[in-house]
């Protein structure tokens, strides 16, 4: 670079044609080694990285893509997104059973017999897999991150398996469990309106992991005993979208 910026200054100075083509060849070089030097750097960084978060991290903070944090601010009187979310929510809920004119009798369903459904006690392995499954670094209300538990884990498990465990056997649920940050998101890029964000709820990471454990054994327990209708494709693994349109 300070042998290009001498014959640029040469050149400048003298106006020599044989200067100038001489700068111009400096100065390709200093940019093709710039951009092997980048190109290196970035693939070193991205190698690393084994997930989307992190890698979406590294690249705000390279300045590749535009921070998040001022795109998705919201200027907008929180207690007006909040009446609009809550509308949007209870729509539909003063629908009444009886207006939904289908007889079940007339369909071919498999009954449910929830006497033979028991939750099993959760292994190890379960708590393991429900946890290190988590890939967002969304907190919840109770400030505990996916991060934070993968970390602390070892510690962790004994006095997590208990807790699982009895709230099965016991049917009990954390009442901070029940609760979730809502956060308003933009559904178009430049907002002119509350009816133009939507809410997600973040929810308490230790909850989402029981979730995961629950839904395993139900899903289970519908495998195992045939339960699924033979054209439904949601919750069973193998399936998709695709062989309900064959």
């Amino acid at each position: 670079m300070k042998e290009r910026d001498r014959v640029r200054r040469a050149w400048r100075k003298h106006r020599k044609p044989e200067l100038h083509k001489l700068f111009k060849k400096l100065r390709n070089r200093v940019q093709s080694l710039i951009r092997d030097a980048k190109e290196n750097y970035y693939r070193t960084v991205f190698s690393l990285k084994r997930d989307t978060v992190s890698t979406w991290g590294e690249l705000r903070r390279l300045g590749l893509v535009s921070s998040s944090s001022e795109k998705d601010r919201c200027n907008f009187d929180l207690d007006e997104l909040n009446a609009v979310f809550i509308l949007s929510s209870s729509a539909g809920s003063d629908i009444e059973s009886g207006d939904l004119n289908w007889d079940p009798d007339a369909l071919d369903i498999k009954r449910f017999d929830d006497t033979c459904f028991f939750f099993a006690d959760i292994s190890p392995k379960a708590l393991r897999d429900a946890i290190f499954k988590g890939r967002s670094e969304a907190m919840g209300i109770d400030k505990i991150s996916t991060k934070c538990l993968k970390i602390t884990f070892p510690v962790l498990l004994p006095y997590l398996l208990k807790l699982f465990n009895f709230l099965l056997q016991n049917s009990r649920y954390p009442e901070l469990w029940k609760l979730a940050l809502i956060r308003p998101l933009p559904k178009v890029k430049s907002p002119i309106s509350v009816t133009d964000f939507r809410p997600i709820s973040l929810l308490c990471t230790l909850s989402k992991a029981l979730e995961r454990i629950v839904f395993d054994q139900i899903v289970d327990y519908l495998e195992t005993n045939n339960l699924f209708d033979n054209y439904q494709s949601a919750y069973r693994k193998g399936y998709s979208t695709q062989p309900s349109f064959v």
